[in-house]
């Protein structure tokens, strides 16, 4: 029996009435991925925008007709349950928080995530629910830091 998650997934943009709940083989986590088993997930402005697919100009790149990635949801918190080969800042039993990008899938029970994606080791004095709405603004303003302007610790701008 192959295990499954379970998600929120929207095929067509529009209204939240798109939302259908659906049931997918839990995936194996590749080369330099976690498999996270999801605690808490959030739902965010961009997620809505996502799902009715505004602003419009956003479509070049969530797909033109409808969402590339059906999956919805960015904001997430959980416990990394298994882990790819190459993997080197998280092990099994982690509590991690972080951002699934435009690829998606954080309504989730499961998602697989790079390592070296928006991913960060959960603070134990958060609780999960709070970490993941922590997501949205910190930790996309921590990645544009550190992955656009290369700012590293004990830097300053």
């Amino acid at each position: 029996m192959t295990a499954t998650l379970a998600a929120w997934s929207v095929r067509r943009y529009g209204s939240p009435d798109q939302l259908v709940p659906v049931s997918r083989p839990i995936p194996a986590p590749g080369p330099g991925e976690a498999l996270i088993r999801i605690r808490a997930s959030a739902v965010s402005r961009a997620d809505g925008m996502m799902r009715a697919g505004t602003p419009r100009f956003a479509r070049l790149f969530l797909g033109l007709r409808r969402p590339r990635h059906d999956l919805v949801g960015t904001c997430l918190s959980g416990e990394v349950v298994a882990t790819g080969p190459d993997v080197t800042r998280f092990a099994v039993g982690d509590e991690v928080f972080g951002e699934a990008g435009l690829t998606f899938g954080a309504n989730a029970s499961h998602i697989c995530l790079r390592e070296t994606g928006v991913l960060m080791p959960k603070p134990a004095s958060l609780s999960h629910e709070e970490a993941a709405v922590m997501c949205d603004g910190p930790l996309t303003s921590l990645n544009f830091l550190r992955e656009v302007a290369d700012l590293r610790a004990g830097e300053g701008f």
